[in-house]
């Protein structure tokens, strides 16, 4: 309740009749967002919510505009109706697997309902759903939406993300929290029940003002610090998680470089502190980084699984030489299961193997196509004098990777079947992230 609607915006197309709810418009030959204005009057008393209307904006290109969905708000929270028909509008105008149900501009809605059916179907569409609230965004990738439907103890699913006043938090974390931070509380319930770990991942996006450089850290009911990989883009933060609790969002603090063998000289130090500040790779002790060493192929799908933000997977481990308690054992398993890594054949891995430098451009590229990246680009790898000797099987990788900058070579060696050094997989890294992932 205390909503009103007040008319219709849009910056993509003229709006007839703006103030009035049968407003109409021109649909052009592209995807347009349309969005309906409300004001809060600061809620009413009993009675509960009043029926509204939002739209939900697929992000590509729709026959004739956004859709729209009833709801009713009521504490902070919108409650949709998405009946069969409404579901099955949903997935057809959303051919290229997403959808956002926008209430972003609705001010005092934190959380929102979604019927359990109605996610289902959308997911078994494969379509991900992303709902946006004032605060930011959470998108549910399917992985993440089987295991948290598969939990749920009622017939919907509530959503939500909301800032938390530092007021509200322990002593302990109150001490661990800056006066610029942004503290997030990011939940899933369902009846009384509350999700707070599941299979797969979570997509979070931000709006962020605050002081840069920017971080994401898990903070705890002890007042601890877990950081998380994120991307900063005009203005957004964005981070993958696979739990649910407070996550801060603020400056992250000048780094100190622990490593006796990197210095400020060296051609990789700022990506080996992007590597770490980031929490991709970490030293071989406390005080070495050991920039020379070979990197094993265990390691490449370690910092992979790190950078999605260290999704579980159900699957089983399918290679016998990968042992049930090491580092990288949930890594490999997800990486496999997600058509990252396949191994050499007859059950083996090789996780202790130096992973080569053409091998982890097909590991890259593979990962670049689980993430649903442009891997178009293409370099004509004749200018190297040992382009021949690039493995059948990793070419379009390889030229992939040398049309993106990601593996440069040197002169007129590209060094394809060298070992990757874990100096050149900082660099790769960075790369990678801020120029295909950005």
């Amino acid at each position: 309740s205390g909503y009103t609607f007040t008319g219709w915006t849009s910056s993509d197309v003229t709006i007839t009749g703006a103030s009035s709810k049968n407003a109409s418009f021109t649909m052009p030959a592209k995807a347009v967002t349309v969005t309906a204005k409300w004001s809060y009057s600061g809620g009413g008393g009993g009675g509960g919510g009043s029926s509204s209307t939002s739209t939900i904006q697929p992000t590509v290109p729709a026959a004739n505009g956004s859709i729209q969905v009833n709801y009713t708000a009521s504490g902070g929270t919108a409650v949709l109706t998405l009946p069969g028909s409404k579901v099955d509008e949903i997935i057809a105008r959303s051919k290229d697997g997403e959808v956002d149900i926008d209430l972003s501009k609705m001010g005092g809605v934190t959380s929102a309902e979604l019927p359990k059916t109605a996610l289902t179907a959308i997911n078994e569409a494969g379509v991900d759903v992303t709902v946006k609230f004032p605060a930011g965004s959470i998108t549910l990738k399917k992985d993440a939406t089987v295991s948290i439907v598969g939990q749920a103890e009622g017939g919907s699913l509530k959503l939500e993300l909301k800032q938390v006043a530092k007021g509200s938090l322990t002593d302990e974390q109150k001490e661990a929290v800056k006066s610029n931070d942004l503290v997030l509380d990011i939940n899933i319930s369902s009846g009384t029940k509350k999700i707070s770990s599941f299979d797969g991942t979570l997509s979070i996006t931000v709006p962020y003002s605050g002081p840069q450089p920017v971080a994401v850290w898990h903070l705890n009911d002890k007042g601890e610090l877990e950081k998380l990989f994120c991307t900063f883009v005009d203005g957004t933060v964005s981070f993958n998680l696979d739990h649910l609790s407070l996550y801060v969002v603020g400056q992250d603090t000048a780094w100190v470089n622990p490593f006796a063998d990197v210095k400020e000289s060296d051609w990789f130090y700022g990506s080996v502190e992007y590597a770490f500040k980031n929490g991709l790779m970490v030293g071989t002790s406390d005080t070495t980084f050991s920039p020379y060493k070979n990197t094993t192929r265990g390691m490449i799908v370690t910092i992979l699984h790190r950078l999605e933000g260290r999704p579980k997977s159900d699957a089983a481990n399918a290679f016998t030489d990968v042992g049930a308690d090491k580092y990288y054992t949930d890594a490999v398993a997800w990486a496999r299961d997600n058509i990252i890594v396949s191994g050499y054949g007859n059950g083996m891995f090789g996780p202790e193997d130096s992973v080569t430098r053409e091998q982890m451009a097909v590991i890259l590229m593979n990962y670049a196509k689980y993430k649903g990246y442009d891997i178009s680009m293409k370099a004509d790898l004749s200018k190297f004098a040992d382009g021949e000797s690039i493995s059948p099987w990793a070419k379009d990788a390889m030229s992939w990777a040398n049309a993106e900058g990601l593996i440069q070579g040197s002169g007129s060696q590209l060094m394809p079947v060298d070992n990757a050094l874990r100096c050149q997989v900082a660099a790769i890294l960075q790369r990678f992230i801020e120029t295909i992932a950005k």
